[in-house]
């Protein structure tokens, strides 16, 4: 079977985060800039993360799993027996 390889040009583009999403540079900040307003770049300069049907392309493209879904669940600690140093 051959080797699974990732697509190169997603690679360059895209981040993982810690936590498994996905990030991306937004478009429109490399030139003709002094015609764009301020708020309007601060916005641009911020990183997006990708959700919904980009976020399943980007992962079908970097051939990376969904995140495991953690769930946690509340434990009693007064069932629990500690046993520490005694004096």
């Amino acid at each position: 079977m051959p080797k699974v390889k990732t697509h190169s040009g997603t690679a360059k583009r895209v981040k993982q985060t810690g936590s498994g999403l996905f990030k991306i540079k937004r478009t429109g900040m490399r030139h003709l800039l002094r015609k764009k307003n301020l708020k309007n770049k601060r916005r641009l300069n911020v990183d997006k993360v990708l959700t919904g049907g980009n976020d399943r392309a980007v992962r079908r493209a970097m051939k990376v799993r969904l995140p495991k879904r953690y769930v946690l669940v509340p434990i009693d600690l007064t069932d629990l027996e500690i046993s520490g140093p005694t004096a």
